[in-house]
């Protein structure tokens, strides 16, 4: 005999998405080589990540910090980026591949509770 446990909201896995918007937007990043700051502007909802940068991709989630949480990088994105935090809505991505894309409303990571 199994008994129903109740788990409340905040302990159910978060999923983090890309939102880039509808319109021309511009994306933050740096380069790791030499800590310099620029940003890049996309369009079409799709962006083309370099190696050697770290972009700051929008999220559809503002109130989260990943510091409360276990990270994931979603499986269908493992082999192109790296999702090293999540933070005032933006996830902080390092791409793996030369030239990986990401597209507006894709999976990034999905945040676990810490227990």
């Amino acid at each position: 005999m199994t008994k129903n446990v109740f788990i409340p909201q905040d302990e159910y896995p978060i999923y983090i998405k890309s939102d880039f918007g509808e319109t021309i937007s511009e994306i933050g990043y740096i380069f790791l080589a030499t800590n310099e700051q620029n940003v890049v502007p996309i369009s079409n909802g799709k962006i083309s990540l370099l190696h050697g940068r770290m972009y700051y991709i929008p999220i559809n989630n503002t109130q989260i910090d990943s510091d409360l949480y276990t990270i994931k990088v979603h499986s269908d994105v493992a082999d192109r980026i790296d999702v090293r935090f999540v933070k005032d809505g933006f996830a902080c991505v390092i791409p793996i591949r030369h030239n990986a894309s990401i597209k507006n409303g894709e999976k990034l990571c999905v945040l676990f509770p810490l227990r």
